[in-house]
């Protein structure tokens, strides 16, 4: 084993085999590119530094390209953990210091907990803990590893206190008014089944033994009344239970929804779209437990202390045996609940990866076509639900040995009940009716506990929805609020100075030292290789990101002091990627205003020269694209697009790639419209314009400052 920063006899110096499988905690990586901060996060939890994974990436943001071994020995040692990258081969493994980060099939990381002779426990970021034979490790392990020990500066510290996604539901007002009613409402519907058992209880040792018909048919009369009055109110319970249901549901989807949209882009560039749709499904269960798991615990505790209160008024024996059957019930579910914690919380991230797979290939349909690969795609989907059906099957195998030993718990003690209930008849202590009368708050309470306890646990499952919904919430919103307000004679100007980007702190930077000043009017042209950075440009001018360094400014105000007062009215573009929605080409020319302007709209898609295709459409502009809007050709969309662009009357205009899928004449016309309605315009492209509607054309490269390191090497040779 070689080591490259420190030698073999340093290494041993360190304490081997840390923690043997214990305090390592499995995180689960959010991020398709994240699976090396998130082992950083283990190995860090597992020394004292308790913090989780959304902190950990809101200090050392990765790229969604992912991190190599030398940027986690970096994160390690920001953190005060000496790391250590050693060389070593699979018969070493038993030399590290556990917990360690191994390499994994070229493309990941893992966390190495355990070594055994037969079994290797190792902590996978995206599959969670796995026992695996040292065949499989031999495998996959490419021969790296790093080691980490915390330096006398590293500070240990307790779990974050982020917000919780608990937080939105107090917020919904009249919530515990109506919880309240709920609950009362709810007491008084179990008080009267409570009458009931006595209430048989007279009519077998007092009616029946007097032959008094009078007495059964007054008790009778008053029994039906309990029962009308109970099932009445059972139905307006069950009314209010879904009205509430209903009511915390939409409270909170508008909540999460609402603060999804409003992330920045690079949040959902780093995740795979059926991880964020799992995600926000999380707030169907909080609806469902919340809004009936929270009053049926507390009104399972009253209904269980008002019937072992009867049952100690009848018998305390028959009263102690329910409570010892009832407490190896509650001690079987503390021992199956830690594994069925993890495996739901794995279930779960499974489910994302499948509905991940799922999507992908439904919107890359045509291409699995093209290239004849239905059946690696439906093998693709079919591995990722085999993953998800294997947690679900451990899932399952923790229940049914769970209700097969509650049945022969709860059997047994129903057999021995009897016994004693006999014994006790025979001897004169008990009463038909009273025997009828226990056995009924023996079966209320048995099953009340049971109720109670299992309500109780669901309860402690909805924490892994909950940390899945704080997984959005607490990622800080994109900053659009404006901090001034705008002139009305804002001048139509933009200026870049100094700018500078990068994707992670620990990324090069795709450009640095930029400046760029385009005057009212003016059309400037910027060209330029692949990969230099332009697009990234356009996306920070129209504030859909935040500059590293430097500084954006329209009408010479600052372009983060303008917010959403300029951005998507006074100045809007269309990007590369941009996308038409489910809807009529109107609603989507206008973004569906809620009071759509038809002639503003139509003066826009003339300028976009799309008028004359639109009403050769069926309906016209009531024509209805679907979600991908497949039936128009790459042209006719982008046309589209800039048209949505123009509607709200901008008076400067960010083209990425707008026009690169129009033949030169159609471009030379829009080009000619667009110069026409005298806006300013940013053009980036990869050609010249021979349209001659262009004041400037400038190379990208000629954009940055001459001073050292203004871009990473492969970019200022890729610029040139």
């Amino acid at each position: 084993m070689t080591g490259s920063i420190s030698s073999r006899s340093d290494a041993q110096a360190w304490a081997r085999r840390l923690g043997r499988g214990r305090g390592v905690p499995v995180v689960l990586q959010s991020e398709r590119a994240e699976c090396g901060l998130a082992c950083v996060a283990m190995v860090a939890a597992f020394h004292g530094y308790c913090r989780d994974l959304a902190d950990l990436r809101r200090r050392f943001t990765g790229s969604d390209r992912g991190m190599t071994a030398e940027q986690l020995m970096s994160i390690g040692n920001r953190l005060n953990l000496a790391c250590r990258a050693v060389k070593l081969e699979f018969e070493e493994l038993h030399q590290l210091a556990l917990p360690a980060i191994l390499h994994w099939n070229g493309n990941h990381f893992v966390v190495l907990v355990k070594v055994g002779r037969r079994t290797f426990v190792v902590h996978d970021p995206a599959r969670g803990r796995l026992n695996l034979s040292p065949a499989a490790i031999s495998e996959s392990f490419t021969g790296v590893a790093i080691e980490a020990a915390p330096t006398t500066e590293f500070e240990r510290l307790p779990p974050g206190r982020p917000r919780s996604a608990f937080s939105l539901v107090e917020s919904l007002q009249n919530l515990r008014s109506t919880l309240g009613f709920l609950l009362a409402l709810s007491l008084v519907v179990e008080a009267t089944a409570l009458l009931m058992p006595l209430a048989t209880q007279f009519v077998v040792d007092q009616a029946i033994v007097s032959m008094d018909m009078d007495l059964v048919i007054a008790i009778g009369l008053g029994m039906t009344l309990l029962l009308v009055a109970q099932v009445a109110m059972s139905s307006y319970r069950s009314w209010l239970v879904a009205y509430v249901s209903t009511k915390l549901g939409l409270h909170l989807g508008v909540s999460v929804l609402k603060h999804l949209l409003s992330l920045d882009t690079k949040y959902f560039q780093r995740r795979h779209i059926g991880e964020v749709a799992t995600r926000f499904e999380s707030v169907k269960f909080m609806e469902r437990v919340l809004a009936t798991g929270v009053v049926e615990v507390l009104v399972d505790t009253a209904v269980v202390v008002g019937t072992l209160a009867m049952m100690l008024l009848f018998s305390p024996l028959f009263a102690a045996l329910s409570l010892a059957t009832c407490g190896i019930y509650v001690g079987l579910r503390f021992v199956l609940f830690s594994g069925l914690f993890k495996l739901s919380d794995a279930q779960l991230a499974f489910a994302s990866h499948r509905e991940s797979s799922f999507l992908e290939s439904l919107r890359a349909v045509q291409s699995v076509q093209l290239y004849s690969r239905q059946a690696d795609r439906l093998g693709h989907w079919i591995n990722a639900t085999i993953t998800e059906q294997n947690a679900s099957l451990h899932i399952q195998k923790h229940a049914v040995f769970f209700r097969s030993a509650s049945a022969l718990v709860f059997g047994l003690e129903g057999i021995l009940f009897l016994g004693m209930a006999a014994t006790a008849i025979m001897q004169g202590a008990f009463s038909i009716g009273m025997l009828f009368a226990l056995t009924a708050y023996k079966a209320q309470f048995s099953a009340r506990v049971v109720s109670l306890i299992d309500r109780t646990f669901e309860l402690r499952l909805l924490k892994i929805h909950a940390s899945r919904l704080n997984e959005i919430i607490n990622e800080p919103a994109r900053s659009t609020a404006a901090t001034i307000t705008r002139p009305a004679n804002l001048e139509a100007s933009i200026e870049v100075k100094g700018l500078a980007y990068r994707h992670a702190p620990l990324e090069p930077f795709v450009f640095r030292n930029l400046d760029l000043h385009v005057l009212p009017g003016e059309c400037v042209r910027i060209m330029g290789p692949s990969g230099c950075g332009k697009s990234t440009l356009a996306r920070l001018m129209l504030g859909l990101g935040e500059p590293t360094q430097g500084d954006i400014r329209v009408g010479g105000i600052p372009l983060r002091q303008l917010g959403d007062q300029v951005v998507g009215s006074f100045m809007t573009g269309v990007l590369q990627g941009d996308q038409l929605l489910s809807g009529s080409v109107l609603e989507n020319i206008t973004f569906f205003d809620r009071k759509p302007d038809i002639a503003r709209a139509m003066r826009a898609a003339e300028a976009a020269s799309i008028h004359e295709e639109i009403l050769r459409m069926p309906m016209g502009y009531q024509t209805f694209l679907g979600e991908m809007a497949s039936t128009l050709s790459a042209g006719e969309r982008q046309r589209l697009l800039l048209a949505r662009a123009l509607y709200p009357q901008p008076k400067i205009l960010v083209l990425d790639e707008a026009t690169a899928n129009l033949d030169l004449k159609k471009e030379s016309e829009v080009n000619g419209a667009l110069a026409a309605l005298g806006v300013t315009r940013i053009v980036i492209s990869h050609r010249l314009d021979i349209s001659q509607t262009t004041d400037r054309q400038v190379k990208f490269r000629e954009l940055l400052r001459r001073t050292p390191a203004a871009t990473p090497a492969h970019l200022n040779k890729a610029c040139k």
